[in-house]
């Protein structure tokens, strides 16, 4: 058998990364297949398929376009491509809704709130040139949204946020990966326990981390909302973490509160705290690399990692202060000590804030640390 690779590439052809994760998935298992890869062709994307064997030629694509790569045995891949494409060409079932049989698939906005009379949330995922226009669409049907899509211009944020925050709408994004809405896993989500501790997070994989921990120890979430990395910046001004705080502060079904973020603007955490402290519910607070003095506030309570905000929010949840003991680890193994002549720490992470927070805890011990991030 003669390994050899073969790629494709489909000119403006766009797919979300949770679909293209699933179709590199499914290519994979195509008969003579060994590896497989369907990605949208920015730069980045190309450079990680070099790295991993499966692009040798230059390639002349875009960001817009969609890249299939397939590595395996020569016979096999002709009809493999083959099969890959017929795959991403294929016309989306017919949608039903009311308990009615649709001909066609929605094409717009407006034609899939036609179908789900009682929506109102719509998740947009599309290329962020096209982004904040389907957002703009969606808020004046009434809909909040959730902007899955990244690249979407700073100004286009304050202008969405801002047209929401007026007409009692949220937008949680741009590059919001995850949320937790009524219970609904959404985009890139975690299946955890209903509850009644909510979290407003500027970071998915911070979100993350802190709901699977509170769902760990014992507790659920009522809400997670995600507000996308960018919205404590000084020119947005919090408008999302604000609203999913009161929000959340209104909500009978929640009894404690979580927001996270790396650090924001000073004008910005100001007037998050002022907020929080007058929420009349308890607020743990983790503003990564924050100093915790500048937090604590009446009824705010200052956590300086994320897995120290789930564990107060799960004290608190019990009635309890959160320095009066937390739930227990999990096991963890000391590693070894470095061997001589071994002298740097790796480390690879699957999120840029479990990037930024081990940085801030290795500085403590070892100094200066370099990050990516």
């Amino acid at each position: 058998m003669h390994m050899a690779r073969a790629t494709k590439i489909l000119r403006n052809f766009y797919r979300d990364s949770v679909s293209l994760m699933l179709l590199s998935s499914t290519f994979a298992k195509l008969p003579g297949v060994e590896q497989a890869s369907a990605i949208m062709a920015s730069a980045n994307n190309i450079s990680l398929l070099k790295e991993a064997g499966l692009l040798g030629e230059t390639i002349e694509a875009g960001a817009n376009d969609l890249l299939i790569a397939l590595q395996g045995d020569d016979d096999a891949l002709a009809a493999a491509m083959a099969a890959a494409e017929s795959a991403l060409n294929q016309n989306p079932p017919a949608m039903s809704g009311n308990g009615k049989s649709s001909a066609m698939a929605p094409r717009s906005i407006e034609m899939g709130l036609g179908d789900m009379v009682g929506a109102n949330l719509a998740l947009i995922s599309t290329p962020g040139e096209y982004a904040a226009a389907e957002a703009f669409k969606a808020l004046r049907l009434g809909l909040n949204v959730m902007l899955f899509s990244d690249n979407v211009e700073l100004k286009d944020e304050i202008a969405l946020k801002r047209y929401a925050q007026a007409h009692d709408l949220i937008v949680m994004g741009p590059d919001c990966g995850t949320a937790i809405i009524n219970g609904i896993p959404l985009a890139f989500a975690n299946v955890v326990k209903r509850g009644e501790i909510g979290v407003v997070a500027a970071s998915g994989t911070g979100l993350q981390q802190v709901t699977c921990l509170i769902d760990r120890w014992g507790k659920g979430i009522s809400q997670a909302i995600g507000t996308g990395g960018h919205d404590l910046h000084r020119d947005v001004g919090g408008i999302s973490m604000l609203q999913g705080l009161k929000a959340l502060a209104a909500d009978q079904s929640t009894s404690v509160i979580v927001l996270i973020s790396k650090p924001p603007s000073a004008e910005v955490a100001k007037r998050v705290l002022e907020v929080a402290s007058g929420a009349g519910k308890p607020v743990v607070v983790n503003f990564l690399g924050a100093d915790p003095e500048g937090i604590r506030r009446p009824n705010v309570f200052a956590a300086r990692t994320l897995e120290d905000a789930a564990a107060a929010a799960v004290a608190l949840a019990d009635g309890r202060r959160p320095e009066e003991g937390r739930p227990e680890r999990p096991p963890f193994a000391m590693p070894p000590k470095l061997a001589p002549g071994q002298q740097y720490l790796r480390g690879l992470y699957s999120g840029g804030t479990f990037c930024y927070e081990a940085a801030l805890l290795l500085k403590k011990n070892l100094g200066q640390v370099y990050s990516n991030t």
